[in-house]
């Protein structure tokens, strides 16, 4: 797992470095987390370790799992009202079933402009007639709540199932996390996060992108509706030979934000270089 002070501050002397640290960790934004189920749960403590202030937001508060679960998350825990929550929050985590998010983001939450919502949810789908799920057509969840709240800062992460979250080293190699956004800076503190809780966050590309992460959750449920004995997590192997190799930006051009992409905590590997290729 990646040190918070490993992502937030580099170099100095010990005594600059701390201060650094000090005055970054007072900076972290507080993250509400609207939805108290197995992700929710799972995603809270560990940002919590971080130093993010954490809020669960639940129209119960007071009941008995949400108490339980502030405990478990330790001092920077805490929980309210959904809209108290979401008030007092920079980041605001969507961790509940996709069917609510419309009533949420319109009613429940309250002023949105310019919060980070990040849409953890899972993609409507329905059985296609060989039995296999499909998505159902139309915009991503994600997309939905960007119309619902068209000043908020909307990032899509295809988050890793919640026994990863709670030990991302559990395969030996932490999981990739897909993050799209139109929003740089929101992409990139998403990435941060993720990165900081000891996942591998991967940039994919503008918020309609998030369709596209949706189809990895389709892949992941194939082997379980055929009954196989061992499921998948998502892990993208970084490789040069391509960018090497294929000049994909002289065929088809460069991307809008080509010159302005979101920066995202190091993987920790070292490109090959292309000489390597025979290039």
């Amino acid at each position: 797992m990646l040190a918070v002070g490993s992502i937030l501050s580099i170099g100095g002397s010990g005594r600059q470095t701390s201060r650094e640290d000090r005055g970054a960790r007072q900076a972290l934004p507080t993250v509400a987390i609207i939805g108290t189920g197995n992700v929710g749960s799972a995603l809270g403590p560990q940002l919590a370790k971080l130093g993010h202030p954490v809020i669960y937001g639940s129209r119960e508060p007071g009941r008995e799992a949400v108490r339980t679960l502030v405990a478990r998350t330790g001092p920077k825990g805490s929980a309210a009202s959904q809209q108290d929550a979401a008030a007092r929050a920079d980041v605001i985590v969507l961790a509940v079933p996709g069917a609510a998010l419309e009533e949420l983001v319109t009613k429940s939450l309250g002023p949105l402009d310019g919060k980070i919502l990040v849409d953890v949810t899972s993609a409507a789908l329905r059985k296609a007639a060989d039995g296999y799920l499909e998505l159902v057509p139309g915009p991503s969840n994600s997309e939905r709540v960007q119309s619902w709240a068209p000043r908020a800062r909307v990032v899509k992460v295809g988050i890793p199932g919640a026994y990863v979250i709670a030990q991302p080293l559990v395969h030996g190699v932490p999981p990739t996390v897909p993050i799209a956004a139109n929003d740089r800076a929101a992409k990139e503190t998403v990435a941060r996060m993720i990165a900081g809780i000891g996942l591998d966050p991967f940039d994919a590309g503008p918020l309609r992108f998030a369709r596209a992460i949706n189809e990895f959750g389709l892949l992941f449920m194939v082997p379980l509706q055929q009954g196989r004995a061992e499921g998948i997590e998502i892990k993208f192997m970084r490789s040069s030979y391509f960018p090497c190799t294929w000049p994909v930006r002289r065929q088809f051009g460069a991307t809008a934000d080509s010159a302005d992409l979101a920066v995202f905590p190091p993987t920790g590997t070292t490109p090959r270089p292309c000489q390597a290729w025979g290039r």
